[in-house]
């Protein structure tokens, strides 16, 4: 199974104004959509998961709840199982990861936020590589990725030159990948 994040963010970590995501880019959402469902090998029956919290599952629209063709995972201290269909409701990202083992055939798993996730997520090694569209122009957020840790721990494999959405917002595509670890050794003794 790979670990991976997907985010769409502000130069300064912006993802969400008011619980709505704050710019409109059409290839973004095609770009995320199918980042998170397809698998290498599609007729072999495996399938991806994703895992939100609680404010991202209930500001997809109805009409994309769950997200299809995706094992939908939404960590909840206060959902339970019945206030949701269509998806599996775990406590915690490790909770999550536990619940995942029940379906053998998940290629990848994608947290894709909000804000705590993505910082737990961060935090975790077996996330591995992080999907971004990274949005150029200033918009007005109230909640941010971390951005510091992202950059401390991942780097940049390949980025797109910038873009424009039928918009105008400026906005470009990366793929970052976890740094390799230095092991030291203390040669003191």
């Amino acid at each position: 199974m790979e670990y991976a994040i997907i985010v769409a963010c502000t130069s300064t970590g912006g993802i969400a104004k008011d619980g709505k995501i704050p710019w409109d880019i059409p290839a973004d959402m095609a770009r995320f959509a199918r980042i998170t469902t397809e698998t290498e090998c599609d007729s072999s029956g495996y399938i991806n998961a994703v895992i939100m919290g609680r404010k991202t599952w209930e500001s997809l629209p109805d009409k994309h709840r769950p997200l299809r063709g995706r094992i939908n995972i939404v960590i909840s201290s206060t959902l339970n199982q019945d206030d949701i269909t269509g998806a599996r409701v775990a406590r915690s990202l490790t909770h999550a990861h536990t619940l995942l083992h029940e379906y053998p055939s998940v290629a990848k798993v994608f947290v894709i936020g909000g804000a705590t996730l993505y910082t737990e997520a961060l935090r975790n090694f077996q996330y591995t590589s992080v999907y971004m569209t990274l949005v150029k122009d200033d918009m007005l957020c109230d909640t941010f990725f971390p951005m510091d840790m992202l950059y401390s721990r991942y780097h940049i494999d390949y980025q797109t030159f910038d873009m424009h959405s039928s918009s105008g917002v400026t906005y470009s595509f990366s793929l970052l990948t976890q740094r390799p670890t230095v092991l030291t050794r203390d040669c003191t003794g």
